[in-house]
């Protein structure tokens, strides 16, 4: 039968085994594992299985059978299996958190080459660079830079803003304290919005120290210090205003078509309310006074305590025949006057002239302006130049009154002289 294929319609186990053994080159090797044809095996060895399905397993199978009984993450391990809520030692890359809880703790997020932290502990938020804490948000959501936070924003350090358009800083309060100025802990000064849209500020003596009202901006834009209500129609008060546009205590300015200077006090005032004064040295060299109800002084020093080795004039005609009248035109206006030349009554009286004759200066002068952009930085700086101009003099007449009167005195003596000729 050597060499001629079998077909078996059947097969009975009385064929002899020697049969198959010639034709069928029994056992066969799978892996490194000969399996006699007929017969079981349980295991194999050195076999590479490639698209397995494995559709139950016995409990049976020894956990040394498995290769990697636990994974090492990080310098976490874990068992197959077995379940781990944290891990340590791990950097994650390209991380994208969709959603759950992340729970930080303490200087548990650090760049270590930037030496940047962002730390979480007792319910606060710490942000760390270099180091030092740069940013502090407390339990009450308050935010300290560069300090503990007591306040909804506390800073350490100055603060800048700076925007191409709109508000820098925009402080939204109806009315009330709207900044508050402490010194060394205690309130040293506020500034109050009004419901109107005015500022007021007041200053305060120490902590809880009453409020004293300095100054106040309403909504028109006027500014008045010291304590008042009404600023109608000024732009400047001190003192207490009325509404009569005047001022009880101090002065005003109002501006307009004509800028004017306006001081005032209150009707019933007694003659003598000073206005302003002129201090040198810390002494009162000069005021403007009120002269009963309808009159102003202009007051220069002259108390006797003052003055020494007081001697009558009598040089006070010679003194005015010296001075030279004259009538001229103002070249700005072409208006015509009566006066003295400044130089020339110097040379006669010269205390009551100020300057000197042709005295000039050298002023700054802008020949083309700066070029700004539109953020108002400068592109290309203004170019200046410099002229010369003359410094006028000034005067006051008032100089030559005591002459005046020592000459009126010498000519009422020569005609009081003449007279009594005349008489004999």
């Amino acid at each position: 039968m050597s060499g001629v294929p079998y077909t078996f319609a059947s097969a009975t186990s009385s064929i002899p085994l020697s049969e198959l053994d010639t034709n069928f080159a029994t056992p066969v090797t799978i892996g490194t594992t000969s399996v006699a044809l007929g017969n079981t095996v349980t295991t194999l060895a050195n076999v590479a299985l490639a698209n397995v399905t494995i559709s139950s397993v016995a409990s049976g199978i020894p956990n040394n059978f498995l290769a990697n009984s636990s994974v090492t993450i990080g310098n976490t391990s874990v068992a197959l299996g077995n379940t781990v809520t944290s891990l340590g030692n791990v950097t994650l890359t390209n991380v994208t958190i969709q959603g759950g809880i992340s729970n930080v703790s303490t200087n548990s997020i650090v760049n270590g080459t930037s030496n940047v932290a962002i730390a979480s502990a007792n319910g606060a938020i710490t942000m760390v660079t270099n180091g030092n804490t740069a940013v502090t948000i407390d339990t009450n959501q308050n935010v300290g830079v560069g300090v503990t936070p007591s306040y909804k924003l506390d800073v350490n350090g100055t603060i800048h803003s700076s925007v191409s358009s709109g508000n820098n800083l925009l402080l939204d309060k109806t009315a009330g304290a709207a900044i508050t100025f402490n010194v060394n802990g205690n309130n040293g000064a506020f500034l109050s919005t009004q419901a109107s849209g005015g500022l007021t500020v007041y200053t305060a003596n120490g902590s809880g120290g009453s409020l004293a009202q300095v100054a106040l901006f309403d909504n028109s834009g006027n500014l008045g210090i010291g304590t008042g209500t009404n600023y109608a129609a000024v732009n400047l008060y001190v003192g207490t205003a009325t509404n009569g546009g005047t001022s009880q205590g101090g002065f005003s300015f109002s501006g307009g078509g004509t800028a004017t200077f306006d001081t005032g006090h209150a009707s019933g005032t007694a003659s003598g309310a000073t206005y302003q004064r002129y201090i040198y040295n810390g002494s009162v060299i000069g005021s403007i006074t009120q002269s009963g109800t309808t009159a102003v002084l202009y007051n220069t020093t002259s108390d006797y305590r003052l003055k020494s080795n007081v001697q009558p004039v009598t040089s006070g005609l010679s003194v005015i025949n010296q001075l030279n009248p004259v009538n001229f035109t103002w070249i700005s206006d072409n208006e015509t006057d009566t006066g003295f030349l400044a130089h020339e009554f110097q040379a006669i009286i010269p205390r009551s002239v100020t300057g000197e004759k042709d005295a000039t200066k050298t002023e700054e002068y802008e020949i083309t302006p700066a070029v700004k952009d539109e953020n108002g930085n400068v592109t290309t700086p203004a170019v200046m130049g410099t002229r010369t101009v003359p410094v006028y003099q000034q005067m006051d007449n008032s100089g030559a009154v005591p002459y005046l009167v020592a000459a009126i005195k010498e000519l009422s003596a020569k005609v009081t002289a003449l007279e009594a000729k005349v008489g004999a």
